[in-house]
């Protein structure tokens, strides 16, 4: 037996291959996980050949799990072998199978989504909460658009799961099995039988009509930030609105691609803020193949074929943050000796709270309101003209103001040492504040990072600016929270 194989979180492109993976008996166990796979294979005078999975497996257990697969000129997974090949201990879960056969272009002949079966018996096999789909642009064939076939040419089959799978087209058993666990399956299409197979006489809700929507997320287990959302849009409404919540942490950035353009520009980006994410669904033109449209033998490949806005498949990612720090509007003329370390923590503690109940006034989102109650912060020396970041949930504040020391407020709701000027709030001439920083200023502006908020580009007086002058107070009203809500944490 050899080393047990994982292999996860890859994108993966094929044009030429007999299979995108072919995870053999060979390997004992092992473990393929969040890989996108698709375009693999060759057309050639018979029909398209390629697979995106060909599996076997004699020892331990093969998991095949939140992987996409689509668009192969063959079939999206084929779990089979001949007469001496084992195809034991399997398991596929949250995977994601569609238009097998489409990378032969429009009037292409449709392939199996899944097959699971061959000419030995197939063992301790479980299908739990997958999808699959197909679109219009195939032609009639004994394969049927979308179809999963259960069981093969050998009869009976030993133990077969299904569990919670969302199949759109045709399931179809082939074979019989000695045990069959079937249990919350939903098929969009038919279910049928062919030479021994038989129908459970549970487990399996048939539905001709759908309407609604159904949205399969699946975060990824290694990759923190990074899933997979599978869309069933049936009444094709212009945009779903998606919790992103289990995948994205508030203040993080984000980007979704569509599968069919995972090298073009993101459908949606921004940063996230707690809110459900409204997810555009558009009309997308399948991916072009590499190594050229030549087939063997003179077959023709068929114009791209497209999805539409009533199923969507995409990646959701995080992306380097953009600048969380807010800075001093000029460099100190004189460095002063005032650390914040001398402070005591529960004055600091003190302006948190007063700062965090500002941002809880305005209206925030449950999630943002439970961000607040974990953030953290501590005690930097931070580069350059740097006066605060925020870095997840946790706060940086330089040690002296770069400079400018800071006025640290025990009065902070009166405003007693500003008085106003304009749209903003100058220190009184003789007080503490003239000269410092406003540590309330830089730890309401930080804690708007950790709620998911940019700088405001459109307003210096406010308090998501980028840039803090000495001896000024930037409060939060409703005006700029509707501008920094609305002009920078949706853009």
């Amino acid at each position: 037996m050899s080393k047990e194989t994982r292999i996860n979180s890859s994108t993966t492109l094929f044009t030429i291959s007999a299979a995108a993976f072919g995870f053999w008996e060979d390997g004992a166990g092992g473990e393929l996980y969040g890989n996108i796979i698709y375009n693999v294979g060759w057309l050639a005078p018979d029909r398209g050949h390629g697979h995106g999975l060909y599996v076997q497996n004699e020892f331990g257990t093969k998991f095949i799990s939140n992987n996409i697969v689509f668009n192969n000129f063959s079939h999206g997974v084929q779990v089979y072998g001949s007469s001496t090949d084992p195809l034991i201990g399997i398991s596929f879960d949250g995977n994601t199978f569609f238009n097998a056969g489409a990378a032969a272009g429009q009037g292409y002949e449709a392939s199996r989504n899944v097959l699971i079966g061959g000419n030995s018996p197939a063992e301790n096999i479980t299908f739990s909460r997958n999808n699959t789909y197909q679109d219009d642009y195939s032609v009639p064939h004994d394969f049927a658009p979308g179809i999963v076939t259960v069981g093969y040419t050998y009869s009976p089959n030993e133990s077969i799961t299904l569990r919670d799978n969302y199949l759109v087209g045709k399931l179809r058993f082939r074979s019989a099995w000695h045990q069959m666990t079937v249990s919350g399956n939903t098929v969009v299409g038919t279910v049928d039988t062919l030479d021994s197979g038989t129908i459970p006489s549970s487990g399996i809700t048939t539905v001709s009509n759908p309407t609604g929507q159904n949205l399969f997320l699946r975060p990824n287990s290694y990759e923190p930030g990074r899933a997979h959302l599978t869309v069933y849009n049936w009444d094709q409404s212009s945009t779903v609105s998606v919790d992103l919540s289990s995948v994205l942490t508030v203040g993080s950035n984000y980007e979704i691609h569509h599968v069919y353009d995972l090298n073009g520009a993101p459908i949606i980006s921004g940063t996230f803020n707690g809110s459900a994410i409204d997810i555009p669904m558009q009309t997308m033109t399948a991916p072009a193949l590499l190594g050229g449209t030549s087939p063997v033998g003179g077959m023709s490949i068929g114009s791209p074929v497209t999805l539409g806005r009533e199923f969507g498949v995409f990646l959701i990612t995080t992306t380097s943050p953009s600048s969380q720090q807010l800075v001093a509007e000029l460099p100190a003329t004189n460095q002063s000796d005032d650390m914040l370390e001398t402070a005591s923590p529960e004055s600091i503690d003190f302006l948190f709270q007063i700062a965090a109940d500002n941002w809880r006034s305005h209206g925030l989102t449950a999630t943002q309101l439970q961000t607040l109650d974990h953030v953290e912060w501590e005690i930097q020396d931070l580069p350059g003209l740097v006066l605060g970041e925020a870095n997840g949930q946790r706060i940086a504040l330089d040690t002296n103001a770069s400079g400018f020391g800071w006025f640290i407020d025990s009065t902070p709701r009166q405003n007693d040492e500003f008085l106003v000027d304009g749209s903003t709030l100058v220190a009184r001439p003789g007080t503490d504040a003239t000269g410092r920083m406003d540590l309330l200023s830089v730890i309401t502006h930080e804690l708007g990072h950790v709620l998911g908020f940019q700088h405001n580009d459109h307003d210096s007086d406010r308090v998501m600016a980028e840039s803090l002058a000495p001896g000024v107070r930037k409060e939060l009203d409703p005006q700029c929270f509707d501008l920094v809500f609305q002009g920078d944490a949706t853009d």
